[in-house]
């Protein structure tokens, strides 16, 4: 739909966003907790993550699917993405489901993503995954403990409790996330009003320009978020959006 309205363009959005915010913790995380040791110590699979995804989830691609998987490679690694993004904001390495206030039974998001159970195994058995959920649950109890202690009146909300009536870690961690989320593409939206560049569309952790950016604005861009942020982490991709037309779609079918 996006394509359609707004033809040719490009959409910037923050690479890995929720994992490159959490990890501008990191550093507060170790001086607090491990003070004789390194970020790169503690968090060795997130910024695995953040520093070569593309090495990081091929070989956990290969892993989880093989070479006889009848998924489309798009398809797998949309999966993956979506499995650490889950992760990041939460999501249990268990399979059991539950039934909610309304009567309606809810998997995990786990369990949603990965439908095949063998697939859903290979990739909670991984090292690299194992490690990757115990570092978010770091950063998470983190977050979380500092948000119970320096404003204890938001516990009180009911969008950040559980249907119990308690505090929802996770939600408080989307909540933060949201906020920070805001603050950043703010520093995005400046800079592009700066150089004169018009955002065509708005979409929560991205902008979509007519024109592919200059790489020294993109750099520029990318400089201020991490400046202001004090979060060396935040990074833009870049995606260029064609509008459909049947003459592309007969090229590609022949």
């Amino acid at each position: 739909l996006r394509e359609g309205m707004l033809g040719k363009c490009f959409e910037y959005d923050l690479r890995t966003s929720v994992i490159a915010w959490k990890m501008g913790f990191a550093k507060e995380y170790v001086a607090a907790h491990a003070p004789t040791e390194s970020v790169h110590k503690e968090f060795p699979a997130t910024l695995s993550y953040l520093e070569n995804k593309a090495g990081f989830m091929n070989a956990i691609q290969y892993l989880v699917f093989g070479k006889v998987s009848g998924l489309a490679d798009a398809l797998q690694v949309k999966m993956l993405k979506q499995a650490f993004t889950a992760i990041s904001f939460g999501a249990r390495k268990t399979a059991k489901g539950w039934m909610d206030s309304n009567g309606k039974w809810t998997n995990p998001a786990i369990v949603d993503i990965f439908r095949v159970k063998a697939e859903r195994d290979l990739f909670l058995a991984d090292p690299m995954v194992c490690d990757f959920i115990a570092e978010q649950g770091k950063l998470d109890k983190y977050l979380f403990d500092g948000f119970k202690a320096q404003r204890p009146d938001l516990l009180k909300l009911k969008y950040l409790q559980t249907q119990g009536g308690n505090s929802s870690r996770a939600k408080v961690i989307a909540f933060l996330y949201q906020h920070e989320e805001t603050t950043v593409m703010d520093i995005v939206r400046e800079t592009l009003t700066e150089h004169g560049q018009t955002v065509l569309a708005n979409i929560h952790d991205a902008i979509i320009v007519r024109k592919k950016l200059r790489v020294d604005l993109r750099h520029e861009i990318e400089m201020r978020m991490q400046v202001r942020t004090d979060n060396k982490y935040w990074r833009l991709s870049a995606t260029e959006l064609k509008r459909y037309s049947k003459a592309d779609a007969s090229t590609d079918i022949s």
